[in-house]
């Protein structure tokens, strides 16, 4: 047994003086592009927010799903509607469980664009909770559904 540790040590040694410079930047390079993709939405949100003067943001849906929040912001931005996520690391640790203020993700929109947003979203939760109204009753726990803050 001490044998068998000796050996996948010095190979875990060996192996690490050989390519640990190289993939220490293969891990650098992916998560510079993670954080860029996922703070793209974000940026282009901010950008506009300190371009306008007297413009008030508004919390409109909140999601317990990243699937969830993948399709309501892509409805916001084929609409052209500015949007900004928080929290969304938060979703990620106990996905479909809903505990608000520990494990939601809040979309935010402009003042301005909470008319049509809230109509994309309700649309959205409609169709997205009759598609597993079905599914519902075969399964002990049904997913939480997206809630709608206005």
């Amino acid at each position: 047994m001490n044998l068998f540790l000796l050996f996948c040590f010095s190979l875990f040694v060996i192996l690490f003086a050989r390519f640990g410079e190289s993939w220490a930047k293969w891990l650098e390079k992916t998560k510079k592009s993670k954080n860029l993709q996922e703070d793209e939405g974000n940026s282009n949100f901010l950008s506009l927010y300190k371009d306008q003067e007297n413009v008030k943001v508004v919390n409109l849906v909140r999601t317990f799903q990243r699937v969830d929040e993948f399709f309501i912001r892509s409805f916001l931005d084929s609409a052209e509607i500015p949007n900004y996520l928080e929290f969304s690391h938060v979703s990620r640790l106990f996905p479909g469980v809903k505990i608000s203020g520990y494990t939601d993700s809040v979309i935010s929109v402009f003042e301005d664009d909470v008319p049509e947003a809230r109509q994309i979203v309700l649309d959205y939760v409609s169709g997205s909770t009759k598609s597993t109204s079905s599914e519902s009753s075969s399964r002990p726990f049904g997913r939480a559904p997206p809630e709608l803050l206005l």
